[in-house]
């Protein structure tokens, strides 16, 4: 089983992806020889059917879309594209405070899921207490993250196939440098696992914090979405 499970992550890192044409060809030649009524999506899909819920869950699928994936990671990446591009890039970076002086000014976070864009933040405003907005603070919402031992892994290669994709947009890295900079410490793990905005499988908050941070280190943005 761990065999099986370490092949499926190999097949997201970005030094083993094929040209998604070329995996067509292969199954051309191969299964779809003995067997005309499975196709290469009916295998890749269960794959990322597996990994996606384990670092964000309720993903809408994509395969129905027109264009042609370049190769698996891709195809993984696809699920995460926003209904339409919210680019902040004018502005540059906002300069985000930590999740714990965030919360000391006042804000919430919630964890929320956007069907059509799962990497979306946004404050929701609340002029009066209500069950959403707890006695009418403003709240942050954000998609839940799900930090383990594959979670470097994975958004590690996503951020890295953005990086030096220059058509691709930078959902992901959009998100870590959002993310890099509101944990800090440990104290700003503790407040998002308390919010439910991020469920911790490492065990010790100080390592899913430098997890965050390795990842936000040195990243080019060429425009910032989310919010």
């Amino acid at each position: 089983m761990r065999f099986i499970q370490d092949t499926m992550y190999d097949l997201l890192l970005l030094e083993n992806q094929i040209p998604f044409l070329v995996l067509e060809d292969i199954f051309g030649c191969t299964i779809s020889k003995f067997d005309q009524t499975t196709s290469l999506y009916d295998i890749i899909h269960p794959i990322l059917e597996l990994v996606s819920p384990l670092i964000m869950p309720n993903l809408k699928s994509t395969f129905g879309s027109n264009t042609t994936p370049k190769h698996i990671l891709g195809i993984l990446h696809e699920h995460y594209r926003f209904a339409e591009d919210i680019n902040l890039s004018p502005f540059g970076i906002p300069q985000l405070p930590t999740a714990v002086e965030l919360d000391k000014s006042g804000l919430n976070f919630e964890p929320f899921h956007y069907i059509e864009s799962p990497l979306k933040m946004d404050v929701k405003s609340c002029r009066r207490p209500c069950f959403s907005c707890s006695w009418g603070k403003p709240t942050l919402r954000m998609p839940r993250l799900i930090i383990h031992e594959y979670t470097a892994l994975i958004l590690g290669n996503l951020i890295a196939y953005e990086q030096l994709s220059y058509d691709v947009a930078q959902y992901f890295t959009s998100y870590i440098i959002a993310m890099d900079a509101l944990i800090q410490t440990e104290q700003d793990i503790e407040k998002l696992i308390e919010s439910g905005v991020l469920v911790n499988y490492l065990g010790q908050n100080n390592e899913a914090a430098s997890l965050i941070n390795n990842l936000g280190k040195e990243l080019i943005t060429r425009g910032f979405f989310l919010l």
